[in-house]
């Protein structure tokens, strides 16, 4: 038995190289080998994950349509997606903001796979996990214009402890009521329910598209 971990089948990948089709094919000619399982989020679905390459293309799309808004931002995705991190980053310096990493993890993971080489992020980007410094980057685009940034974080699954679920409690120094709309992965239901802008005194603009199932942007007033 050949067990293969969750991912996607991915031939044109924005990180890394594309899925290795030869090497599935010499394990299923592998003496021995009876069957070939694999852990997949979305297997009781029919039909593919598209490319990340495709994703990216939507979010693209999305963030450029933002270029004009004087408003704030915030884009959320798990913090191990670390291709769809690096267009964020990307993108949002395309339309003139300052991409901003914000969490624990999102300093873990990034600067994890910065130092191992796996991706090249800009000299200058901001990656900010512990509270007091996130305090302060919070402050510090609240002084300096919303419209400046672009706040990268997690909680688009409804995590209790994510830095969007922070913001909507109001325990950071923002005044940006936040909307998402998202795909639950599986078990994240069994995350206790927040309400990401009960704090807040300012209107919402809405959410303005899903780029995946599983990742979404956010915009604010």
């Amino acid at each position: 038995m050949v067990y293969g971990l969750d991912k996607r089948m991915d031939h044109t990948p924005v990180i890394g190289d594309p899925i290795d089709m030869d090497r599935f094919r010499e394990i299923s000619r592998e003496e021995g080998v009876l069957a070939y399982i694999e852990d997949c989020t979305n297997a009781s679905k029919k039909g593919r994950t598209p490319s990340e390459r495709v994703a990216r293309e939507h979010l693209r799309d999305v963030m450029m349509s933002l270029e004009d808004y004087d408003g704030g931002i915030v884009a959320t995705t798990f913090s191990s997606h670390i291709a769809r991190v690096k267009s964020l980053v990307e993108f949002a310096e395309e339309i003139g903001r300052e991409p901003v990493l914000l969490g624990r993890s999102m300093e873990k993971y990034s600067g994890t796979a910065e130092r191992l080489g796996f991706v090249d992020f800009p000299d200058d980007l901001g990656m900010y996990g512990h509270r007091k410094s996130v305090d302060r980057t919070f402050k510090r685009i609240m002084k300096e214009g919303k419209e400046n940034y672009l706040p990268i974080v997690t909680g688009h699954q409804g995590e209790p402890r994510a830095m969007l679920t922070r913001m909507g409690r109001g325990e950071t120094p923002t005044t940006s009521r936040t909307a998402t709309r998202s795909s639950s992965a599986p078990g994240s239901s069994r995350s206790r329910p927040t309400r990401a802008s009960a704090t807040s005194p300012s209107s919402c603009s809405g959410c303005r598209a899903r780029t995946s199932t599983t990742t979404s942007t956010f915009r604010a007033t």
